[in-house]
């Protein structure tokens, strides 16, 4: 497409001004360029009060349903005292005077991968004089012996 002479684009402008509807096309250019950018109420402002609303109504209903949880929970605890009493124990670690507490905690599956790909990169020959030398029966494990 060959590009367009300057005297055309010159004829183009001068057509646009002698054009009977050219106020009105300047005067909606103006406000959409008032309303998007100069505006305290631009786009950008709108979207993220729009994001910010809707996150707030996720916390409201989140809130409500824990105040809900809590207010049976509250229910529940002053209405039967041996549910207090398994309430007191699980959550808080509660025990009696002739009681222990054993913990059971479960390692994160983070560590147990990290684990296995440090054992995944080891080369096949280590892994091979692993097998035939138990951990312990050679003299360079043995803490506070001379070979």
């Amino acid at each position: 497409m060959p590009k367009p002479s300057r005297s055309s684009l010159q004829k183009a402008f001068r057509s646009f001004w002698k054009w009977k509807y050219r106020n009105y096309v300047l005067i909606t250019v103006l406000f959409l360029v008032w309303i998007l950018f100069f505006s305290p109420n631009t786009l950008s402002t709108q979207i993220k009060a729009r994001r910010e609303n809707r996150e707030l109504k996720e916390l409201k209903a989140f809130y409500l349903e824990e105040i809900r949880k809590n207010e049976d929970l509250i229910r529940k605890l002053q209405s039967d005292s041996g549910f207090a009493e398994t309430y007191g124990r699980e959550t808080y670690l509660m025990k009696a005077d002739d009681e222990d507490i054993y913990l059971f905690v479960e390692e994160e599956a983070s560590a147990r991968k990290g684990i296995l790909k440090f054992f995944k990169r080891k080369s096949a020959g280590e892994q091979a004089s692993e097998a035939q030398a138990p951990i312990g029966k050679n003299a360079e494990e043995r803490p506070g012996e001379q070979p």
